[in-house]
């Protein structure tokens, strides 16, 4: 009797992170399923007929399931296995890793499929699995899975070493903030670190935690995360004055920057109010940025397929349609008693983004002589 037959469609560039679903698959459901893939040697043999193979895998298939990535999206093939999958009744399901498939056009934005951020999110494979072929199989990715699958992904595209160049990135999330209309916006930082502390332990993640009157800290990876309690007093006007509001600072090292970068995309989903994340990029001695905004947008706008402009913000870019806007700033420009530091700031969007989105950003960068060795 034949096993039950599922089909990734996905890019070549993505065989390490595809083949480390494919394996954990394997070890969840006792080898019960026939998982086909082309990249892995054994679906299609080398020296097989590898067209033929496909085709063959395609008409084995019950459910397809499409890998969309930064990869994948850039060429025709998944469209193709996918179109040829559902004029075969083919149940196809789209998988978005580093791309939203709620942003995807027709045709694959017509079926119904699911994100990829978290081991939440691989654990669809496990319910489709069981209501297509009626199994009680336990849903055992983890967020630590996650993690370590992307991973996989970027292991091959580590052409620009970020620790050559930057000297820290940070975050910053203040309690409370003007909305430009007179109003407030505020956050539970406190509840956030507390989340964070949760998520560490209940994910048996190792780090260390250390705590006083005026303020917390945590150690983990290469990421120190301060949680620092304001006083809390109000002026005459009722308002808190900026630096006695609570805030949280985290201090990401570029030493192993993929591995930090990957948890704190996992940390800063634990804030419910915040869709848009901000990091800032500070460069080591040796290196600077372009920076005035007339010779940035000089640059960038020889790369309409890579850069856009922001049209309400002057000095603002976006880059890819990936979610993802920068700006190159002096830190220091209302403090006229410091020296300019300028400083990369980068917006996104965490669900919507990868470790690899960051390498392949920067990689440009340095490319276009955005980011200089002086």
């Amino acid at each position: 009797m034949n096993k039950p037959t599922i089909f990734f469609s996905h890019s070549s560039k993505d065989k390490d992170l595809i083949q480390a679903i494919k394996t954990k698959l394997d070890s969840i459901t006792g080898g019960v399923l026939e998982i086909f893939l082309s990249s892995d040697g054994q679906s299609i043999p080398f020296g097989s007929n590898w067209v033929h193979k496909i085709e063959d895998g395609l008409n084995q298939a019950s459910v397809m399931f499409v890998f969309v990535t930064p990869n994948s999206i850039a060429t025709n093939w998944i469209y193709f296995e996918a179109g040829f999958a559902y004029s075969k009744n083919i149940e196809v399901i789209p998988v978005g890793i580093g791309i939203d498939i709620a942003l995807l056009k027709a045709p694959l934005s017509l079926l119904q499929g699911f994100n990829i951020t978290s081991g939440d999110g691989l654990n669809n494979f496990i319910t489709v699995i069981n209501k297509k072929f009626d199994y009680r199989f336990e849903e055992k990715f983890s967020d630590d899975d996650y993690i370590s699958m992307i991973s996989c992904q970027n292991e091959s595209f580590n052409n620009l070493d970020l620790r050559d160049i930057f000297d820290s990135v940070d975050y910053e999330l203040l309690s409370e903030y003007g909305n430009g209309n007179g109003g407030k916006v505020t956050y539970n930082v406190e509840g956030f670190f507390e989340n964070i502390t949760a998520y560490l332990i209940n994910h048996n993640v190792k780090h260390s935690y250390e705590s006083s009157d005026k303020q917390k800290s945590i150690l983990v990876y290469g990421i120190k995360i301060v949680y620092k309690i304001g006083k809390k007093k109000q002026d005459e006007k009722g308002s808190v004055r900026q630096d006695e509001l609570d805030k949280i600072f985290f201090t990401m090292s570029p030493y192993n920057f993929e591995k930090s970068f990957n948890l704190f995309v996992q940390l800063v989903q634990l804030i419910d109010e915040k869709e848009w994340i901000y990091l800032r990029f500070s460069l080591r001695n040796g290196y600077a940025y372009i920076t005035r905004e007339e010779h940035l947008a000089s640059v960038v706008s020889m790369y309409p397929d890579e850069f856009g402009f922001a049209e309400k913000r002057i000095g603002s870019f976006s880059y890819r349609e990936k979610d993802m806007r920068f700006s190159i700033y002096d830190l220091n420009k209302w403090q006229s008693q410091k020296a300019a530091h300028y400083v990369l700031g980068l917006s996104f969007i965490p669900q919507n983004i990868i470790y690899r989105d960051i390498q392949d950003f920067f990689q440009s960068l340095v490319e276009k002589d955005i980011i200089y060795k002086i």
